[in-house]
């Protein structure tokens, strides 16, 4: 998505750092130490980065579940399974 078709509220200086990917999703670059803000009071921090991986600190709030993907889709597949048996039962 061009900056100029940018439906965000952001100034132009802005603007012109949002990026879509090829999946809609907002990409952003970020340096170690450097942060984004999600929603007010999320925090995710570079901390670190070494080779091609990347460490995350992430400050929200104690009642907001963060999770890493495969974690949360392996508690998704054993929460249907779940389902599943009540199902049956």
């Amino acid at each position: 998505m061009s900056a100029d078709r940018c439906k965000c509220r952001f100034p132009s200086f802005i603007k012109s750092a949002v990026r879509r990917g090829s999946n809609g999703m907002l990409v952003l670059t970020r340096k170690i130490g450097e942060e984004i803000i999600i929603g007010g009071n999320i925090r995710v921090k570079v901390a670190d980065i070494r080779g091609s991986r990347v460490r995350l600190a992430i400050e929200a709030p104690r009642e907001l579940s963060v999770q890493r993907q495969e974690i949360a889709a392996a508690l998704q597949e054993e929460a249907d399974k779940f389902e599943l048996v009540l199902e049956t039962v």
